[in-house]
């Protein structure tokens, strides 16, 4: 398998650009907009951790397609769907009871709680 020539800088910011327009195309969805691009997932990586401008852009998408989908959620609630109704619920009204089961918060920083422990050895006959 031959190797990858190392890309320049002008190409890096072209590559970077391509990448942001598709992730906007396929609503922040990775793997479409990389095979687009013919970028590796550990080279968008790189660049994602390394350029805080970059990661800035690609989260400013993937909040777009957020809200894009919870205006198709809330489509569907108005228009009755009962699958979106009960799934809202479970979401945003966990604290009116709507859970299907009961989650607790253990906090292991809390100051500790005493345990006594009484051994009782059996009698020798």
């Amino acid at each position: 398998m031959a190797r990858k020539k190392k890309l320049t800088k002008a190409q890096i910011v072209l590559r970077k650009t391509l990448i942001l327009e598709n992730l906007e195309r396929n609503l922040g969805i990775l793997t479409p907009t990389l095979k687009t691009v013919d970028i590796t997932p550990s080279v968008y990586y790189t660049w994602y951790y390394d350029d805080p401008e970059f990661r800035q852009a690609v989260d400013s998408i993937k909040n777009v397609a957020v809200d894009y989908v919870e205006s198709k959620l809330m489509e569907n609630i108005k228009a009755g769907d009962k699958v979106s109704i009960i799934f809202y619920l479970k979401c945003q009204a966990k604290h009116r009871g709507y859970v299907e089961k009961i989650e607790q918060d253990i906090n292991m920083n809390a100051a500790p709680i005493p345990v006594t422990v009484n051994i009782v050895y059996p009698e020798k006959k």
